[in-house]
Protein backbone atom coordinates (compact mmCIF):
# COMPACT_ATOMS: atom_id res chain seq x y z
CA UNK A 1 0.00 0.00 0.00
CA UNK A 2 2.82 2.38 0.90
CA UNK A 3 4.55 1.51 -2.38
CA UNK A 4 1.40 2.40 -4.35
CA UNK A 5 1.08 5.75 -2.57
CA UNK A 6 4.73 6.58 -3.19
CA UNK A 7 4.47 5.56 -6.86
CA UNK A 8 1.24 7.26 -7.91
CA UNK A 9 1.04 10.13 -5.44
CA UNK A 10 -2.02 12.36 -5.68
CA UNK A 11 -3.02 11.20 -9.15
CA UNK A 12 -4.90 8.18 -7.80
CA UNK A 13 -7.83 8.33 -5.39
CA UNK A 14 -7.40 6.42 -2.10
CA UNK A 15 -10.05 3.84 -3.03
CA UNK A 16 -7.76 2.58 -5.79
CA UNK A 17 -5.19 1.42 -3.26
CA UNK A 18 -5.51 -2.19 -2.12
CA UNK A 19 -6.40 -2.53 1.54
CA UNK A 20 -4.45 -4.76 3.90
CA UNK A 21 -7.38 -7.17 3.87
CA UNK A 22 -7.32 -7.32 0.06
CA UNK A 23 -3.59 -7.91 -0.01
CA UNK A 24 -3.94 -10.70 2.54
CA UNK A 25 -6.80 -12.22 0.54
CA UNK A 26 -4.73 -12.15 -2.66
CA UNK A 27 -1.78 -13.84 -0.96
CA UNK A 28 -4.06 -16.51 0.49
CA UNK A 29 -5.69 -17.09 -2.93
CA UNK A 30 -2.32 -17.54 -4.60
CA UNK A 31 -1.24 -19.92 -1.83
CA UNK A 32 -4.39 -22.06 -2.20
CA UNK A 33 -3.99 -22.20 -5.97
CA UNK A 34 -0.24 -22.84 -5.70
CA UNK A 35 0.58 -19.73 -7.73
CA UNK A 36 3.16 -17.90 -5.57
CA UNK A 37 4.87 -16.53 -8.67
CA UNK A 38 1.89 -14.24 -9.15
CA UNK A 39 3.16 -11.95 -6.39
CA UNK A 40 6.59 -10.54 -7.26
CA UNK A 41 8.51 -8.33 -4.85
CA UNK A 42 11.55 -6.10 -5.33
CA UNK A 43 13.59 -5.56 -2.18
CA UNK A 44 16.55 -3.25 -1.58
CA UNK A 45 18.49 -3.08 1.67
CA UNK A 46 15.72 -4.83 3.55
CA UNK A 47 12.95 -2.57 2.25
CA UNK A 48 10.27 -3.42 -0.33
CA UNK A 49 10.69 -0.94 -3.18
CA UNK A 50 8.34 -2.44 -5.74
CA UNK A 51 5.97 -5.24 -6.58
CA UNK A 52 3.89 -6.74 -9.35
CA UNK A 53 0.74 -8.80 -8.94
CA UNK A 54 -0.63 -10.88 -11.81
CA UNK A 55 -2.98 -13.82 -12.22
CA UNK A 56 -4.24 -16.27 -14.88
CA UNK A 57 -7.65 -15.54 -16.34
CA UNK A 58 -9.97 -16.66 -19.12
CA UNK A 59 -10.85 -13.03 -19.80
CA UNK A 60 -10.03 -11.81 -23.31
CA UNK A 61 -8.97 -8.29 -24.34
CA UNK A 62 -12.25 -7.84 -26.18
CA UNK A 63 -14.22 -8.65 -23.02
CA UNK A 64 -12.17 -6.43 -20.73
CA UNK A 65 -14.17 -3.24 -20.13
CA UNK A 66 -12.63 -1.97 -16.90
CA UNK A 67 -10.04 -2.71 -14.24
CA UNK A 68 -12.83 -3.53 -11.78
CA UNK A 69 -14.38 -6.02 -14.17
CA UNK A 70 -11.05 -7.70 -14.94
CA UNK A 71 -9.99 -8.03 -11.32
CA UNK A 72 -13.31 -8.63 -9.56
CA UNK A 73 -12.96 -5.16 -8.01
CA UNK A 74 -9.44 -6.00 -6.92
CA UNK A 75 -10.46 -9.19 -5.12
CA UNK A 76 -9.36 -11.50 -8.00
CA UNK A 77 -11.35 -14.57 -6.89
CA UNK A 78 -14.15 -14.05 -9.42
CA UNK A 79 -11.86 -13.91 -12.47
CA UNK A 80 -8.93 -16.08 -11.33
CA UNK A 81 -8.60 -19.30 -13.37
CA UNK A 82 -5.47 -21.33 -12.72
CA UNK A 83 -5.54 -23.20 -16.04
CA UNK A 84 -6.56 -20.26 -18.26
CA UNK A 85 -4.03 -19.22 -20.87
CA UNK A 86 -4.26 -15.43 -20.47
CA UNK A 87 -2.73 -13.28 -17.73
CA UNK A 88 -3.83 -10.01 -16.17
CA UNK A 89 -1.48 -7.71 -14.28
CA UNK A 90 -3.39 -6.28 -11.34
CA UNK A 91 -0.84 -3.88 -9.95
CA UNK A 92 2.67 -2.71 -10.82
CA UNK A 93 4.31 -0.18 -8.52
CA UNK A 94 7.91 0.88 -7.93
CA UNK A 95 9.04 3.76 -5.72
CA UNK A 96 11.18 6.47 -7.28
CA UNK A 97 14.08 5.73 -4.93
CA UNK A 98 14.35 2.12 -6.13
CA UNK A 99 17.58 1.06 -7.87
CA UNK A 100 17.83 1.49 -11.63
CA UNK A 101 16.10 -1.21 -13.68
CA UNK A 102 13.82 -2.32 -10.82
CA UNK A 103 10.73 -1.81 -13.00
CA UNK A 104 12.29 -3.55 -15.98
CA UNK A 105 13.48 -6.49 -13.87
CA UNK A 106 10.04 -7.02 -12.36
CA UNK A 107 8.46 -6.83 -15.81
CA UNK A 108 11.06 -9.20 -17.27
CA UNK A 109 10.46 -11.74 -14.51
CA UNK A 110 6.73 -11.61 -15.14
CA UNK A 111 7.19 -12.33 -18.83
CA UNK A 112 9.51 -15.26 -18.16
CA UNK A 113 6.84 -16.69 -15.84
CA UNK A 114 4.26 -16.09 -18.56
CA UNK A 115 6.34 -17.96 -21.15
CA UNK A 116 6.92 -20.83 -18.71
CA UNK A 117 3.14 -21.16 -18.23
CA UNK A 118 2.65 -21.38 -21.98
CA UNK A 119 5.07 -24.29 -22.14
CA UNK A 120 3.69 -25.94 -18.99
CA UNK A 121 0.11 -26.03 -20.25
CA UNK A 122 0.94 -26.52 -23.92
CA UNK A 123 -0.68 -23.31 -25.14
CA UNK A 124 0.47 -22.01 -28.50
CA UNK A 125 -0.48 -18.41 -27.77
CA UNK A 126 -1.70 -16.20 -24.97
CA UNK A 127 -2.41 -12.61 -24.07
CA UNK A 128 -0.96 -10.69 -21.13
CA UNK A 129 -3.17 -7.72 -20.25
CA UNK A 130 -2.87 -4.72 -18.01
CA UNK A 131 -4.67 -1.44 -17.52
CA UNK A 132 -2.45 1.59 -18.02
CA UNK A 133 -3.00 5.13 -16.87
CA UNK A 134 -2.82 8.04 -19.32
CA UNK A 135 -2.03 10.78 -16.77
CA UNK A 136 -1.49 13.49 -19.34
CA UNK A 137 -5.11 13.38 -20.48
CA UNK A 138 -6.79 15.61 -17.88
CA UNK A 139 -4.36 18.45 -18.54
CA UNK A 140 -4.58 18.06 -22.33
CA UNK A 141 -8.39 17.92 -22.23
CA UNK A 142 -8.56 21.07 -20.12
CA UNK A 143 -6.29 22.89 -22.55
CA UNK A 144 -7.59 21.68 -25.94
CA UNK A 145 -10.85 19.80 -25.16
CA UNK A 146 -9.42 16.73 -26.85
CA UNK A 147 -11.52 13.62 -26.26
CA UNK A 148 -10.20 10.53 -24.50
CA UNK A 149 -10.84 8.51 -27.67
CA UNK A 150 -8.50 10.76 -29.64
CA UNK A 151 -5.93 11.35 -26.89
CA UNK A 152 -4.91 7.73 -26.34
CA UNK A 153 -4.19 7.33 -30.06
CA UNK A 154 -1.79 10.30 -30.28
CA UNK A 155 1.65 9.25 -31.51
CA UNK A 156 5.02 10.90 -31.97
CA UNK A 157 6.82 10.95 -35.36
CA UNK A 158 8.32 7.53 -34.57
CA UNK A 159 4.90 5.99 -34.05
CA UNK A 160 5.14 5.71 -30.26
CA UNK A 161 2.36 6.89 -27.91
CA UNK A 162 2.68 10.52 -26.82
CA UNK A 163 1.31 10.08 -23.31
CA UNK A 164 4.23 9.53 -20.94
CA UNK A 165 2.81 6.42 -19.25
CA UNK A 166 1.69 4.80 -22.51
CA UNK A 167 5.08 5.59 -24.03
CA UNK A 168 6.90 3.96 -21.13
CA UNK A 169 4.96 0.71 -21.45
CA UNK A 170 5.41 0.74 -25.22
CA UNK A 171 9.14 1.19 -24.69
CA UNK A 172 9.24 -1.74 -22.26
CA UNK A 173 7.19 -4.13 -24.40
CA UNK A 174 7.58 -2.98 -28.04
CA UNK A 175 3.79 -3.30 -28.33
CA UNK A 176 1.17 -0.57 -28.67
CA UNK A 177 -1.92 -0.13 -26.49
CA UNK A 178 -4.90 -2.23 -27.56
CA UNK A 179 -7.93 -0.10 -26.68
CA UNK A 180 -9.29 2.58 -24.41
CA UNK A 181 -11.61 1.61 -21.57
CA UNK A 182 -13.89 4.62 -21.15
CA UNK A 183 -14.71 5.14 -17.48
CA UNK A 184 -12.71 1.97 -16.94
CA UNK A 185 -10.48 3.24 -14.15
CA UNK A 186 -12.56 5.70 -12.18
CA UNK A 187 -10.10 6.42 -9.32
CA UNK A 188 -7.50 7.85 -11.72
CA UNK A 189 -8.19 11.58 -11.68
CA UNK A 190 -5.33 12.56 -14.00
CA UNK A 191 -6.57 10.06 -16.61
CA UNK A 192 -10.11 11.39 -16.42
CA UNK A 193 -11.32 8.09 -14.98
CA UNK A 194 -10.36 6.23 -18.15
CA UNK A 195 -7.97 3.33 -18.58
CA UNK A 196 -5.99 2.07 -21.57
CA UNK A 197 -5.65 -1.66 -22.08
CA UNK A 198 -2.42 -3.23 -23.26
CA UNK A 199 -2.79 -6.77 -24.61
CA UNK A 200 0.67 -8.27 -25.07
CA UNK A 201 0.70 -11.15 -27.54
CA UNK A 202 4.41 -11.84 -28.07
CA UNK A 203 6.24 -12.92 -24.89
CA UNK A 204 9.52 -13.53 -26.69
CA UNK A 205 9.47 -9.99 -28.13
CA UNK A 206 8.57 -8.59 -24.71
CA UNK A 207 11.40 -10.49 -23.00
CA UNK A 208 13.98 -9.47 -25.61
CA UNK A 209 12.89 -5.82 -25.43
CA UNK A 210 13.15 -5.73 -21.64
CA UNK A 211 16.49 -7.55 -21.64
CA UNK A 212 17.87 -5.02 -24.13
CA UNK A 213 16.66 -2.11 -21.99
CA UNK A 214 18.37 -3.56 -18.93
CA UNK A 215 21.60 -4.31 -20.79
CA UNK A 216 21.79 -0.79 -22.23
CA UNK A 217 21.02 1.03 -18.97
Amino acid sequence: MAVEKATFGEGIAPEAMATRAQMRSRIELFAREKFPEGFLLAEHEGVIVGYMIMFPTALTPEECASWDMATDCGNLAGTFDMTAQNMFMVSFAVVYSAPDNTSALLALTSQVIRLDRLRKYGYTQDCCMFCSRMPGFAKAHKKTRISAEKYWRLEDPQGAPRDAALYQYHRMTAEKPFKIMLDGYQPDVLSGGHGVLFALRNPVLNICTLATLIANK
